[in-house]
């Protein structure tokens, strides 16, 4: 009897394992939007605050993402580093940002962003602002962020200052990303153009 019910046993657990997906171990699936590659990335954003409370700041920011994949092809991990430009009410300036963003749900990576920016400001003077601070993506589609400012530089008396702040907003990428940033960029070429016009031909 003891042998009869071993070979009941053995046979049972063979059926078992050859049922369809038993021993496969549950995996996560690609989101339908999951990429594995290099590619370029265009991510315009508006923020409040600054080192002036309520100080509107509209940046944009052109640059390469890294997308990093499991060996299932589900995306894990984003690198970006790239260029950026922004206007605000009182001044204007230019840098460059670096982001890793990892995969904490689906559609959400949390990331930490780092940039160094230009600062010309006719009221303060010239510097550089740095900002720290994390994002949050949701959906390859919109981001919300919330940095740490510290600019530095020398006032118009010449004598140097540092002043600290916090900016936060939301941004845009991905195919949003880059429809909005477009038609800022091309609206800028026009203005800027308008402008080198007027310039060149002054009193007519």
């Amino acid at each position: 009897m003891r042998i009869i019910a071993a070979v009941v046993v053995v046979a049972v657990g063979r059926v078992a394992l050859a049922q369809p997906g038993a021993a496969e171990p549950a995996t996560a699936r690609p989101i339908a939007h999951d990429r594995c590659n290099v590619g370029p990335y265009l991510e315009p954003s508006l923020l409040v605050g600054g080192v002036s409370t309520g100080e509107v700041l509209d940046r944009i920011a052109l640059g390469v993402v890294v997308r990093n994949c499991d060996d299932a092809g589900r995306a894990r991990l984003h690198v970006r580093l790239g260029v950026t430009a922004y206007v605000s009410e009182h001044s204007d300036g230019a840098g460059f940002e670096a982001e890793v963003s990892r995969r904490i749900a689906d559609d959400l990576w949390l990331g930490l962003r780092l940039g160094r920016e230009t600062v010309s400001e006719a009221v303060v003077g010239s510097g550089d602002m740095l900002s720290f601070g994390p994002r949050l993506h949701m959906k390859d589609a919109v981001y919300v962020e919330l940095d740490a400012l510290a600019v530095t530089g020398d006032n118009l008396s010449g004598s140097k200052y540092f002043e600290v702040g916090v900016l936060g907003g939301i941004g845009f990428e991905g195919t949003p990303g880059a429809v909005i940033g477009g038609v800022e960029a091309g609206v800028a070429v026009i203005l800027i153009g308008m402008v080198a016009v007027a310039l060149s031909h002054p009193g007519e």
